[in-house]
């Protein structure tokens, strides 16, 4: 496959597909990366990569560019933890080439304008699989950060798409009564006739106090200030969802438990499985 990508900003997952991108023969630039790979592309076929400083030679000669997942964590600048570097996503769009393909994370729209995409997080397939990374590393974090123990716990899980089901399965396996506070109504009948406890939102406030863990999966501000006090000073609420998040600023400053921020968890800890997933979709949409 002769196909020139640039790869701009990300975590490791980013690093991983870049890599498996270059496997299956196509050449990477990396941009924004050089807080892992020092410039060298340390880890990747000699040849078949490099790293260059200016963003506008990454992109020269380009088929492809592939952004993080998410493309931005502020929806001002490039996701890039990896690097020193600053890209403003308005700089990045005037650089980039009239009609390149790009690949990324909830991608902005004046990123989609004018050019072909794929919006990662929109593929129901990459959901699908991109749920089990973050569903096994919210187990061994809650396992860390809860001072009691997950067996016998009361848990809660604020939605049930891809993330909340698996995650749901997995606590009961672990002998966890499993709470599911869903919208839909089909949603609460799944998780019920799955064993779980199934409720709508606004009963949290009555059921808060009896919480051990709060996971939340919903990328809106669900909880505010009078509901996040209710929550026992010993329980943990553990932040799974992306921008907006699931509280918002007020909730927040009344919360007094534990609050573990752990949105993208497979990039922090299954940045292998990720890139690999990441780099597999790409492929499937340009052979």
């Amino acid at each position: 496959m002769n196909l020139k990508v640039a790869v701009i900003g990300g975590d490791r997952r980013t690093l991983y597909a870049a890599k498996e991108l270059t496997k299956a023969g196509a050449h990477c630039c990396l941009y924004g990366l050089e807080g892992d790979v020092s410039g060298n592309c340390n880890g990747f076929t000699q040849g078949s990569c490099n790293a260059p400083y200016l963003l506008s030679e990454a992109l020269q000669g380009a088929q492809a560019i592939l952004l993080p997942v998410p493309v931005s964590r502020d929806g001002k600048t490039v996701f890039m933890p990896l690097s020193s570097k600053k890209t403003e996503l308005k700089d990045l769009c005037k650089c980039l080439p009239e009609g390149l393909p790009v690949y990324g994370g909830n991608l902005p729209e004046e990123l989609k304008k004018g050019r072909p995409y794929v919006d990662l997080l929109e593929k129901k397939e990459f959901t699908e699989a991109n749920a089990l990374p973050t569903a096994e590393s919210a187990l061994a974090l809650a396992a860390l950060n809860y001072e009691g123990l997950l067996s016998g716990s009361r848990c809660a899980i604020a939605g049930y798409g891809n993330i909340g089901k698996i995650l749901a399965r997995r606590l009961m396996a672990l002998g966890v009564r499993v709470q599911v506070y869903a919208r839909r109504a089909e949603s609460r009948r799944q998780a019920h006739l799955s064993g779980m406890d199934a409720y709508e939102f606004k009963d949290l406030p009555d059921r808060a106090g009896d919480i051990d863990i709060f996971f939340n999966t919903v990328p809106f501000p669900l909880l505010d200030e009078t509901v996040t006090p209710l929550f026992k000073e010993e329980a943990l609420y553990m932040e799974l969802a992306s921008p907006p998040y699931g509280m918002n600023d007020r909730g927040r400053e009344k919360l007094n438990c534990k609050h573990l921020m752990a949105s993208g968890l497979p990039g922090k800890y299954s940045p292998l499985y990720a890139g690999k997933l990441i780099a597999g979709t790409i492929l499937k949409t340009v052979q």
